[in-house]
């Protein structure tokens, strides 16, 4: 499997210049024109090729010419003192409906979630077949239920909380409070494909998790069930890339 990189690149690109997508960016390097820095050190012949994405959430990409490699970066405690100002300063975090929460419980078995973008909600949920008693069949659940977990570094619940505030006050401000639900969720296209991009690359961070069977997620007409160790992370961001890279070049129908 070939990927062709301006499918990447330019969705990637698009991702890097974003303000909001700051705080979910520690490197990325060999993006050429569309991302470049001074001190970008030389990448070794091997790699010249290549496109390193480093998140500041324990995540990194490595995309080659034929392949996609998915790996949990260790996140230091320097690390995460550096990353904690930013995040909180991004959107204003609203008051839930009155929604069923799921108790907090320690989980036996790696579990299956997705994510399902509804206003109002943190928009993380168990799939339905997998409800345990104790869930009293309520899917909807509390982030800090999973993301705060022993196995998640807190910038990954953090940058969760920042991605998925992004959708509801976005939601607010552009639709609800104007009453036009036909409008396009956000105010450009290159906003939401690096609000897409994020997603797409939490969403994985928290499929390599131990406690976490695989976790679905949808741009909104796509969905894909990440699972690690299935080796679905190439032909799964190769799916992802496209539909993204058309919806920088069409407009919205992903």
């Amino acid at each position: 499997m070939t990927l062709v990189f301006d499918n990447i690149r330019k969705p990637l690109g698009v991702f890097a210049k974003q303000a909001e997508s700051q705080c979910y960016i520690k490197s990325i390097r060999n993006l050429g024109d569309a991302w470049r820095k001074l001190s970008d050190k030389t990448l070794p012949e091997c790699d010249k090729n290549a496109i390193f994405v480093e998140t500041t959430f324990g995540l990194d990409i490595k995309f080659t010419l034929d392949e996609v490699e998915i790996s949990v970066a260790r996140v230091t405690e320097s690390e995460e003192a550096e990353q904690e100002s930013p995040v909180p300063n991004i959107v204003t975090k609203l008051q839930s409906p009155d929604v069923d929460r799921v108790p907090t419980a320690t989980a036996t078995r790696p579990r299956r979630y997705r994510i399902s973008y509804d206003w109002g909600t943190e928009n993380l949920w168990r799939e339905y077949d997998d409800l345990e008693p104790e869930d009293d069949g309520v899917t909807h659940m509390e982030v800090e239920d999973l993301l705060g977990s022993g196995s998640f570094p807190p910038s990954v619940m953090e940058r969760y909380f920042a991605w998925s505030d992004t959708y509801n006050d976005t939601f607010k401000t552009r639709l609800a409070d104007t009453g036009d639900y036909d409008r396009s969720l956000f105010a450009t296209t290159p906003e939401h494909v690096a609000w897409l991009v994020a997603g797409y690359f939490l969403a994985w961070r928290i499929a390599m998790a131990p406690e976490v069977d695989c976790i679905e997620f949808s741009t909104g007409t796509k969905k894909w069930l990440l699972q690690k160790g299935k080796g679905l992370e190439t032909k799964f961001t190769k799916e992802f890339f496209e539909i993204i890279s058309d919806f920088l070049e069409n407009g919205p129908d992903c």
